[in-house]
């Protein structure tokens, strides 16, 4: 159970509110959404924003949390996944009233076991989104890490190269940033490299 006790505004239907301000909000697919529920509807309980007319869920966190480490794992998700926080851009969420959890259009998804809480844990939430975009969307549904600085790369921009993550490891052939690859290898290892390609 968490302690941030923000409920949705008084309404009959919708209100459109800025991510950043009272809280950043995380958006995925219902897809990988159904992977999620799975888990957090055991352990944390909180509501969840489902739009069945976009096909996306949002979940509510305290803000500033999502943008700060040891978050950076959001960097692998970004496929499947959006964090919406405070910027130069400002993103905008539909909150639906709080009895709105059946129907089309935007609802709140609501545990069997309710927290009573529309923010969810942010810790617990990034764990979560990791084995459930692999659960919904395969392997491939998470941009590749890099061997060295263990970062999200780009998959057009990633090299694969050999060399050694520590002094007396063997030889590996190893997926990097451009930049962590010549730091890898250095001096030593380019030439060891070079005689590996020739092998």
């Amino acid at each position: 159970m968490n302690d941030h006790d923000w409920t949705p505004p008084p309404c009959d239907r919708l209100t459109v509110l800025p991510a950043g301000r009272q809280w950043d909000a995380v958006r995925t697919d219902t897809r990988t959404a159904r992977w999620a529920f799975g888990f957090l509807d055991a352990i944390e309980r909180s509501a969840a924003i489902v739009d069945s007319h976009t096909g996306s869920v949002h979940w509510l966190v305290p803000p500033g949390e999502a943008a700060r480490a040891p978050y950076d794992d959001w960097e692998r998700l970004r496929q499947h996944v959006t964090v919406l926080t405070a910027g130069p851009t400002v993103h905008y969420v539909g909150v639906p009233a709080g009895h709105l959890c059946d129907g089309g259009g935007p609802r709140w998804h609501v545990p069997a076991a309710w927290s009573g809480s529309y923010v969810t844990q942010t810790h617990l939430l990034a764990a979560v989104l990791g084995t459930a975009v692999v659960r919904a969307h395969g392997p491939a549904g998470l941009a590749p890490q890099c061997a060295v600085c263990e970062r999200a790369m780009d998959r057009a921009s990633m090299v694969t190269t050999v060399g050694r993550l520590r002094r007396g490891d063997p030889l590996q052939h190893l997926e990097t940033h451009p930049a962590c690859a010549h730091a890898v290898l250095g001096p030593e290892g380019q030439r060891e490299a070079a005689e590996v390609a020739r092998w």
